[in-house]
């Protein structure tokens, strides 16, 4: 049940744009570089970084706890739409409030979308989806991975 983050883009141009995640099986996603749409459409080479991590709760050797997850919602938020969240409960609660990241693994709806968190807490959060500021109607229902991670300085090795 793997995740997948992709984030951020190098910038090696200036017009804004998301990375979006579609076809995340067990060994292969596809990711597309998509532009805000009221820009020209082109985008040129973009540098991404990404990370895979399998659902669940883990910790590392260092004691940072991480929870990994997915929704299927349709919550969006934006200036011009009812503001709608989707709540998400750790299964195990964090000894405190952790750092929460978000993405959307699918394109079922073709509009330009990024993700929100609120509200993060020891036992849970809520994220929703949020289009360009034009749009008027909710976002259609996606898949958004999540991951929750206990503060703190570490790093990641290969041992």
């Amino acid at each position: 049940h793997p995740v997948v983050f992709a984030q951020p883009l190098s910038r090696d141009e200036a017009d804004p744009a998301v990375v979006r995640i579609t076809a995340v099986t067990s060994d292969s996603f596809m990711l597309y570089v998509h532009e805000a749409p009221d820009e020209d459409g082109s985008h040129t080479t973009e540098a991404v970084s990404y990370l895979v991590l399998e659902a669940g709760s883990w910790q590392l050797a260092d004691g940072t706890q991480l929870e990994v997850g997915r929704v299927v919602t349709d919550a969006t938020v934006g200036a011009q739409v009812n503001n709608v969240w989707a709540g998400v409960t750790f299964g195990t609660a964090f000894p405190g409030v952790p750092v929460v990241m978000s993405q959307v693994q699918t394109a079922n709806d073709s509009h330009w979308v990024s993700t929100r968190q609120q509200n993060v807490s020891r036992t849970g959060f809520e994220v929703a989806m949020e289009e360009d500021e034009a749009q008027t109607a909710a976002h259609g229902s996606e898949t958004v991975g999540w991951l929750a991670m206990s503060t703190g300085l570490g790093v990641w090795s290969s041992h």
